[in-house]
């Protein structure tokens, strides 16, 4: 089995509410599949997509390599 990616602290990420966390997506993800793993409930994805909307053009297409925030 694949172990589990672990969120990457941004390297831009001192902000007044502290560390952003970020997620590279790997092959197979899912906004879907990512929030179940850092929220523990899929049905918060719409979070991660408003959180990205600038690099997202389709939430239903997400590509390996990309850096998305997590909010």
């Amino acid at each position: 089995p694949t172990p589990e990616p672990t969120p990457v602290p941004s390297a831009s990420s001192n902000t007044d509410k502290g560390e952003q966390r970020t997620y590279i997506v790997r092959r197979g993800d899912t906004l879907w599949s990512i929030a179940r793993r850092m929220y523990g409930n899929a049905k918060r994805w719409g979070d991660i997509y408003e959180a990205n909307r600038d690099i997202i053009r389709n939430p239903r297409r997400i590509y390996p390599k990309m850096e998305l925030v997590i909010p």
